[in-house]
């Protein structure tokens, strides 16, 4: 019996050591390496959810997503109440525009780590795309009871959870802050203009979006997803026209993003202008796969301006 465990404890550290071999060429770029190393310590050890969620993060580095998901879901199967899985599939899910799976693997992980404000943050951004905005306000107040004000990413976080929440003195107080630290913070800068859109100094933010559309051709993920949380607030307040000023200059330059185009399709629909309204409706099929929560809602749309 002993002979036996102290074989077992043998090969349990023979693969932790290859892991951490692995992560460490991971943590240096060599992720073929990294990768044949982690297929290494999985054959040693095939039920570790350590090693199977290392090997899983590196395939998605490498673009392998679906042998990614195949593997976070085992995890899942083998130990439910580990969560990393949880995390990093919904955001595989919100990259390919399923939104629906994305919220869900995130409420989930949120279920186990509920002190994590990043990831409520993640998903008050994700309820804002889907329009369910309710929800997300309620995400970002706990992010806003979470989350301490201390450093340029926290509070740059802690800004936009202010300002989707509508208090636009603490907003400003917080963005003007990391601007005065970082001049040249293009989150920051950019955030700050859609501030002064959110109060309604249109020309003030016109300018300074233009004037940030132009430092930079491509946009980050979070600038998209923040400005189209924005985008939506006005929509629910029949605000088209505010609505079309955030999000044309990213259809513009055909930035892949399919919130984008539903909510400028959304927009036209609230002028009744429905053959942009359609332009724009099949622009999100054309973007997304089949399936996609944009997907199957830009056709039940489609579908149902046919009837009309």
């Amino acid at each position: 019996m002993n002979e036996s465990n102290e074989y077992t404890n043998e090969v349990t550290r023979a693969a932790r050591e290859i892991n951490v071999q692995a992560v460490n060429c991971m943590q240096q770029g060599e992720m073929q390496q990294a990768l044949d190393l982690f297929e290494s310590a999985l054959d040693i050890l095939p039920d570790s959810p350590l090693i199977m969620n290392n090997l899983a993060n590196a395939c998605q580095k490498m673009g392998d997503y679906d042998r990614a998901q195949d593997l976070y879901r085992k995890i899942i199967e083998l130990r439910p109440d580990y969560s990393h899985p949880y995390r990093n599939l919904a955001v595989i899910y919100t990259m390919a525009g399923a939104y629906e799976f994305a919220i869900r693997a995130y409420q989930h992980y949120l279920a186990l780590v509920p002190e994590d404000a990043e990831v409520l943050f993640n998903l008050g951004l994700l309820y804002m795309q889907a329009g369910e905005v309710l929800k997300a306000r309620k995400c970002f107040s706990g992010v806003i009871e979470k989350l301490k004000s201390g450093g340029i990413e926290s509070d740059n976080m802690l800004a936009i959870a202010h300002l989707l929440s509508g208090d636009f003195e603490r907003a400003g107080e917080l963005l003007e802050h990391i601007i005065k630290l970082e001049p040249e913070n293009k989150i920051a800068r950019y955030n700050y203009a859609l501030l002064q859109m959110a109060e309604f100094n249109a020309e003030d933010a016109q300018l300074l979006l233009k004037r940030l559309y132009s430092d930079q051709q491509k946009h980050s993920g979070i600038e998209v997803a923040v400005t189209v949380a924005l985008a939506s607030l006005y929509l629910c307040r029949d605000q088209a026209d505010k609505a079309q000023a955030l999000l044309l200059p990213f259809a513009e330059q055909n930035v892949v993003e399919p919130a984008v185009y539903m909510n400028l399709g959304h927009a036209a629909k609230q002028q009744k202008m429905h053959a942009q309204a359609d332009r724009y409706y099949r622009k999100v099929i054309e973007i997304c796969g089949a399936d996609t929560f944009y997907h199957k809602k830009a056709v039940g749309l489609l579908k149902k301006q046919v009837k009309q």
